[in-house]
């Protein structure tokens, strides 16, 4: 799958990946491995090896991503759902590989006899929310004088009356570029 437009560059920290597959199989035990690659071709993880899927049908909506505590050894089939990869390996292995790219999945299956097909999968990405992405700042280099009183007033209250002021604001987005 060709991802473009993901503004961080590299998976980690807050930056995960998630996996969702669909695989029509008469016994998903004799699924042998089940391996994702990040762009470039590294790093690649195995998210199923040696065929130690449960002896039974279908992959629907299979997910793996770090959210989930079960891991897909422990799963039943039908697996629907989301699971962590087989055994020691985790998505976070990921961390550092670029965003952008093509990822690829590799579906195996070696055994003679049963059939499947791999029908589909979905890659999601998911960056970092910004709340606020702007902060504005202005600074008064003289006061704004209310014409009705003798005090002078360095903020945007206090101001009465026909008046023109200008001032420059300053807005920052949260990568530090400013305009």
């Amino acid at each position: 799958i060709a991802v473009s437009g993901i503004t961080s560059t590299n998976i980690g920290g807050s930056v995960t990946v998630t996996i969702c597959l669909n695989i029509s199989h008469s016994k998903t035990s004799d699924i042998d491995q089940i391996i994702l690659c990040a762009p470039g071709g590294s790093p690649c993880i195995t998210l199923v090896a040696n065929g130690t899927l449960a002896n039974g049908v279908n992959m629907i909506s299979a997910c793996f991503s770090d959210a989930s505590a079960t891991d897909i050894s422990l799963g039943t089939a039908p697996y629907s759902g989301t699971f962590n990869p087989q055994g020691s390996v985790a998505m976070t292995d990921l961390n550092g590989a670029s965003t952008n790219g093509t990822w690829t999945l590799s579906v195996q299956d070696c055994k003679n006899n049963n059939v499947g097909t791999f029908d589909s999968w979905s890659i999601s990405i998911s960056e970092p929310v910004v709340i606020n992405p702007y902060t504005y700042s202005w600074t008064a280099t003289s006061g704004i004088s209310d014409p009705d009183s003798s005090t002078t007033y360095y903020s945007s209250f206090g101001v009465s009356g026909p008046t023109t002021i200008t001032k420059t604001v300053t807005v920052t987005d949260y990568k530090g570029c400013t305009g």
